[in-house]
């Protein structure tokens, strides 16, 4: 799970403006989002942002919640992973996240409530992906419920109240491997896996 979670990212990295093109293209989360501005929103800006590819850890990827302003909850991005490094560092990870979000982002974001998706890079790689973390922000998102939950439920009422402010607000990370974790991706990943593995036995 872990080499198919850095290959998909890895996946995305284009060296050139044709292929860049060609993943918009071939996105159906862009051709929905271009239809939704088109019919729905033809007045407003449409914006394309370009920006070099960051190399990180998959590992350090993680979605924040804020409502009202505040930052209830935070969540593994990967929700089906085990990361043994992030459940080591949890506080310290917590403590980068939540400081840039509470004393930078909220102020210049001209929202209330918003899904943002954090990556951590280290600026000291030589001495280790955990020193001197710098946040880099891959996406803010609508607060609502197509944006993924990760480790949380839109679902469930009481996770909810966490994610909306009205409960103490929680952290969560994969706390140890989880079981058949094969089960939980996509069908036609899972059998791509399956397939590798029987070409090593």
């Amino acid at each position: 799970l872990h080499a198919l979670y850095i290959t998909g990212t890895e996946a995305l990295r284009v060296q050139s403006g044709i292929q860049a093109v060609e993943l918009l293209v071939n996105s159906n989360r862009i051709q929905d989002d271009l239809i939704h501005f088109i019919n729905d929103t033809p007045e407003e800006v449409f914006n394309v942002v370009v920006r070099e590819f960051a190399n990180f850890e998959v590992e350090l990827e993680f979605r924040g919640f804020v409502y009202g302003k505040k930052l209830t909850s935070i969540t593994q991005y990967n929700q089906f992973c085990y990361f043994p490094r992030v459940v080591l560092h949890k506080q310290l990870l917590l403590d980068v996240m939540r400081d840039f979000v509470e004393k930078e982002l909220v102020n210049v974001v001209p929202l209330q409530n918003f899904v943002i998706d954090i990556m951590l890079v280290s600026q000291t790689p030589e001495e280790g992906p955990y020193t001197n973390l710098k946040v880099y922000i891959v996406e803010i998102n609508p607060f609502a419920e197509f944006a993924g939950e990760g480790l949380f439920s839109w679902s469930i009422p009481g996770e909810v109240d966490i994610l909306k402010g009205r409960a103490p607000f929680e952290f969560r990370v994969v706390e140890k491997p989880p079981k058949d974790a094969i089960k939980l991706i996509d069908k036609e990943w899972r059998e791509f896996v399956l397939a590798d593995e029987d070409k090593q036995t």
